[in-house]
């Protein structure tokens, strides 16, 4: 369903329903609701512990633990006047978060301050609107980001065999002839009502993943990895436009974290997330590279590119001096959905890109650290325009550099992808 506004999460009587976790659906509704919600975490007590995970997410095996966490949150919310709206386990970090609505009239900040000095609260956050890095191009363009690729150098030394990565995205066309059996699984955290094709979704995951055996001539850059499809963003029914909130993207990172995943694709961008942060910490401490789009418009805080830990991928030199590696981002041909192809452009491809590349290191290196990765990325690529925060990245060199065959191989004429008249951006 396409709205002006953004999904919000409805409200039922059975919320926190013994034994359960909550299997409330996100509906449509107008922009400022959103801005007038807030996710409390709730401290899990120690002895509570997750049974196995359904449609509509994990089951408590306690129903002592979980009457009391729902005990917890009604207390809180008849307090501070707050209507409650969804709740999910995030045993990563040992707490639950409850989503609830501010009454009317209620001032957002004076609310936050009170439930943050409240001993019942481990803390309390603003729901917050992310959106992903993507412009559609017309289809008579040429792929420029092609010639970065070199797949015939790459696919003889690895396809990203045995390598898992979680795409945190919109929906993808599960049968497009590109992309079918690419897929581990397919889990929707926005609605819960079923899996959609959506373009963002599709067109990165084509980036990604897209099979060399469909005789189309679009091949991905790690065909031989396999992608866990998690839809935590939506089309907001904006050209080219799709968003994201806190929860849902918090939903979709404890899921992966779970999952036997070593990358994590986030091929978006929005303000500073407290939760989303210190999911991030958790999945990079258990090993799991997080590759995220840098915000080349400068629109947002760049988060979460610009958090410790993380992969930032660019398609141009931010505007920030943030510490990224570059990636074609331009013009970009890639699968979109109904079994269709065209070009995109925006750092969301720049991410995709650096994904499927980083495939290919694991499966060559299975035990690269996230830091390892992108220091083999770093060294390996070059700095267009002298820009010593940035590095251009050159997927042959970092992957015949990884693999010990001496000197490393260059993606000859890499010069080709930069735009001369702004020599840190890619075309």
């Amino acid at each position: 369903m396409k709205t002006a506004g953004v999904w919000l999460v409805a409200f039922v009587p059975i919320l926190f329903a013994a034994g359960c976790a909550s299997s409330v659906a996100t509906v449509p509704g107008p922009h400022e609701e959103l801005e007038r919600q807030v996710m409390v975490m709730l401290s899990t007590p120690v002895p509570l512990r997750l049974g196995p995970w359904d449609e509509a997410g994990p089951s408590y095996q306690s129903d002592r633990g979980m009457t009391q966490i729902s005990s917890t949150a009604r207390a809180v919310a008849r307090q501070y006047h707050l209507e409650l709206l969804d709740d999910w386990p995030m045993p990563s970090l040992r707490v639950h978060c409850v989503v609830a609505q501010l009454s009317s009239g209620q001032d957002l900040d004076e609310v936050l301050a009170h439930l943050n000095v409240d001993p019942r609260v481990l803390w309390a956050q603003p729901m917050q609107r992310f959106h992903t890095v993507a412009q559609a191009q017309p289809a008579e363009r040429e792929a420029a980001g092609a010639r970065w690729r070199h797949l015939e150098v790459l696919h003889n030394i690895a396809t990203g065999r045995r390598v898992t990565i979680a795409q945190i995205d919109t929906g993808v066309d599960l049968n497009h002839p590109d992309l079918a059996g690419q897929f581990t699984e397919a889990r929707d955290f926005v609605t819960g009502n079923g899996f959609v094709p959506e373009l963002h979704g599709t067109a990165v995951a084509g980036v990604m993943v897209a099979r060399p055996d469909t005789n189309i001539g679009l091949v991905g850059i790690a065909p031989g990895a396999r992608v866990m499809l998690l839809r935590a963003c939506w089309e907001t029914g904006e050209v080219d436009a799709a968003a994201c909130n806190s929860f849902s993207l918090a939903k979709a990172l404890q899921y992966a974290m779970r999952r036997d995943v070593q990358l994590i694709n986030l091929s978006l961008t929005g303000p500073h997330d407290i939760l989303l942060g210190r999911l991030i910490d958790r999945a990079t401490a258990q090993g799991i590279a997080i590759i995220a789009a840098a915000d080349d418009g400068g629109t947002s805080s760049g988060f979460p590119a610009n958090h410790p830990g993380v992969i930032a991928v660019g398609s141009r030199a931010s505007p920030r001096g943030q510490r990224t590696l570059l990636a074609p981002g331009q013009d970009v041909l890639t699968t979109t959905p109904n079994a269709t192809w065209g070009f995109q452009s925006g750092a969301s491809f720049s991410a995709a890109h650096v994904t499927g590349l980083s495939a290919l290191l694991l499966e060559v290196s299975p035990d690269l650290t996230p830091k390892r990765i992108e220091e083999v990325l770093r060294r390996t690529g070059t700095n267009p325009g002298g820009i010593s925060a940035e590095a251009l990245v050159d997927p042959c060199a970092a992957l015949t550099a990884l693999r010990g065959q001496g000197e490393s191989v260059r993606c000859s004429p890499l010069a080709e992808a930069v735009d001369r008249s702004n020599p840190a951006g890619l075309r």
